[in-house]
């Protein structure tokens, strides 16, 4: 069997030859196409489920909110386990697929069911399904003072970021700090402050009124601007003077309760953000139109106002994939000069040696079709395989050059067997 299909080869080289040169080119197209990261992303395909609930303890927490959603998760095709987490103020349900599950299937499956767990929870809490990202998926932090107002919108809009999370700083809030004593005295209840202030900041759309051929559209403008559109909100009325915000309490601007705070270089605080990338896209290419897009918003941020990256993700990726082509490369020499020494003839050890540029091809194509990335394991991997791709080649090479030499030796003794009977005389 082993003989026919040498044979068959050794008949057949220019369609060997086709075959090789097709696998090259399919092998340097992959490459192309391979997704290049810094490590391999072995995390799992899982949903991530947070619910905010303000005020909340966590047993409340765990018994209104976290214990319906995840009830509901169970069932879903796919789903392997479901874990959770009750904290203060929020929720956070995770649910883990089988690795073959695909990611936008199962944030299908997990959307629908949270239709049906809403009903189980109390009203006022919005469950929201997390970003799709995964460990591996912070590439990119920047510095910034209106993270929040124009640089999160934009890269918000790069293909292949999934979204921008803030760090630091402080959260701008226009608080109402209530006099107690004043709502005692105008007898209103603070639910009534509540549904004031929440009803009088809106806008509201009317019908229209008809003038000539031309029809004019109504609507009530009422979206709180400063603080003295919130003094003036009217609570009530008693003799026909109307009780305003500022009557009962006091308006100021200030900032969210903040539980931790970001610092650089021990100099004082700052504010980061964060770019998480879509699961399953290229990270250099991803880090590549992010700088692009940052380079764009530092020329129309105001003066005095920049960007400044601290972690790029794509400096590891570079020195990952850097030292493993060095490593290849300098396996590749030394395998060649060993193969010289062992064979002893050039011709036969770069015959040899070549096999480890074409195992690679190979390998590169069945990556893409499996959907790998190159990443340090596994460029590192194929350099330290280098010895196990020409093993085989070092064994076939050496054998069919005994056999040459053999055969040369042969030829040699008939010629000279044939010279010595033609002049009459016995050879030996």
């Amino acid at each position: 069997m082993t003989d026919n299909l040498i044979a068959f080869f050794y008949r057949e080289r220019l369609l060997v030859a086709v075959v090789s040169m097709l696998i090259v080119a399919g092998g340097i197209l992959a490459l192309r196409r391979l997704n290049v990261d810094a490590f391999p992303d072995v995390t799992p395909v899982q949903v991530e489920i947070d619910t905010e609930a303000e005020g909340l303890a966590p047993q409340e927490i765990e018994q209104q909110i976290t214990f319906p959603i995840e009830n509901e998760m169970y069932g879903i095709a796919g789903v392997t386990r479901v874990e959770s987490q009750s904290k203060f103020g929020l929720s956070v349900v995770t649910v883990y697929f089988s690795d073959d599950t695909d990611i936008y299937f199962a944030r299908q499956q997990v959307f629908e069911r949270l239709s049906d767990a809403k009903q189980h929870i109390p009203s006022g809490f919005e469950p929201q399904m997390g970003p799709i990202t995964t460990g591996t998926g912070q590439i990119y932090q920047e510095l910034r003072t209106i993270q929040d107002w124009i640089i999160k919108l934009q890269l918000r809009t790069v293909p292949g970021v999934a979204d921008v999370l803030s760090f630091g700083g402080d959260v701008k809030q226009y608080q109402v700090v209530v006099d107690q004593q004043a709502l005692v005295n105008y007898n209103i209840t603070l639910k009534s402050l509540f549904e004031a202030i929440q009803n009088n900041n809106q806008n509201t759309g009317a019908n229209f009124i008809e003038h000539g051929d031309e029809q004019y559209v109504v609507r009530g403008l009422g979206l709180v601007k400063d603080i003295e559109d919130i003094k003036n909100i009217v609570l009530d009325s008693r003799g026909g003077t109307p009780i305003r915000v500022s009557d009962v309490a006091t308006v100021e601007i200030g900032n969210e309760i903040r539980q931790g705070a970001v610092t650089k270089d021990g100099q004082g605080e700052v504010v980061t953000g964060i770019v998480l990338k879509r699961i399953n896209e290229n990270t250099k290419q991803v880090i590549d139109r992010v700088r692009e897009k940052v380079t764009e918003i530092n020329k129309a941020l105001p003066e005095g106002v920049t960007i400044v990256d601290f972690y790029d993700q794509a400096e590891l990726v570079d020195s990952s994939v850097h030292t493993v082509v060095e490593s290849l490369i300098e396996g590749e020499v030394l395998v060649l000069i060993i193969l010289v020494l062992l064979l002893g003839d050039f011709r036969s050890s770069f015959i040899t040696s070549a096999a480890i540029p074409f195992c690679m091809l190979v390998a590169f194509i069945l990556m893409w079709y499996a959907g790998l990335s190159a990443n340090l394991m596994s460029l590192g991997g194929l350099a330290i395989s280098i010895g196990m791709m020409v093993d085989a080649t070092v064994v076939m090479v050496e054998n069919i050059y005994r056999h040459l030499e053999e055969h040369r030796e042969h030829s040699t003794r008939l010629a000279i067997l044939v010279a010595a009977q033609e002049i009459g005389r016995p050879m030996f």
